[in-house]
């Protein structure tokens, strides 16, 4: 395995698009395939945020409950992959 340059251009040379190209007021939600879709066509890099569910499952959210996305106040990690699904 290689050692590790430190060298960083691969990732900074274009804009960050952090949770993908969203754009609420034309309905592409952040952490999205489209707001990902969105970030590779404007040739951006894309950052997203990880974690994990009740379950172990990673999910791409990025705040720590969905009070801002959803009106609840339910604690993405307390909530297993399914729950979060029919959230």
């Amino acid at each position: 395995m290689g050692r590790y340059s430190g060298d960083l251009t691969w990732l900074t040379a274009r804009p960050i698009a952090h949770r993908g190209y969203h754009d609420m007021n034309n309905e592409v939600w952040e952490n999205t395939l489209s707001a990902f879709d969105r970030a590779i066509e404007k040739n951006f890099s894309i950052e997203c945020d990880l974690q994990l569910a009740n379950d172990g499952v990673p999910v791409v959210f990025h705040d720590d409950d969905l009070s801002r996305l959803c009106g609840l106040k339910d604690d993405v990690r307390l909530l297993t992959s399914q729950e979060l699904a029919m959230k």
